[in-house]
């Protein structure tokens, strides 16, 4: 079981604690709670560097982009199967949405980035998404 994890974005690290107390690695590391962080992670692996990087390639070979987010999916499912099989991993395999910073919102609202919400994208995880079938 994790009991802390940090994680270091290009803006702050942030820290989420588990079921023990800990103190901030240094000063300014935020303290993100388990669900926030949890989506950040998800958001900056997929959605920003894996999503981009396939989409890349997919420009110049459209016919391979189910195959390659079947290869990302399979990775993950290596992973998770190591692991146990946790519960958000079994979530994000299953082709739950994923988390998209809404950073126009964030402007509009004038907050700060540390601030910004989530939006809810559909997943290409999802086996449906990519071959246009139904479950």
């Amino acid at each position: 079981m994790t009991l802390l994890t940090i994680s270091r974005f290009l803006d702050t690290p942030a820290a989420s604690a588990g079921h023990h107390p800990v103190r901030p690695l240094r000063r300014g590391a935020d303290w993100t709670n388990t669900q926030r962080g949890w989506d950040r992670v998800v958001y900056c692996l997929l959605v920003n560097h894996i999503a981009e990087l396939l989409a890349a390639l997919a420009d110049l070979h459209p016919e391979a982009e189910a195959e390659l987010w079947g290869r990302v999916r399979s990775t993950l499912r290596s992973y998770a199967d190591r692991l146990g099989c946790p519960p958000r991993l079994s979530a994000l395999l299953a082709g739950v949405p994923l988390p998209a910073k809404a950073n126009l919102l964030t402007r509009w609202e004038r907050k700060a980035d540390r601030e910004a919400g989530y939006v809810r994208l559909p997943s290409p995880l999802a086996e449906d998404i990519l071959t246009g079938s139904t479950r």
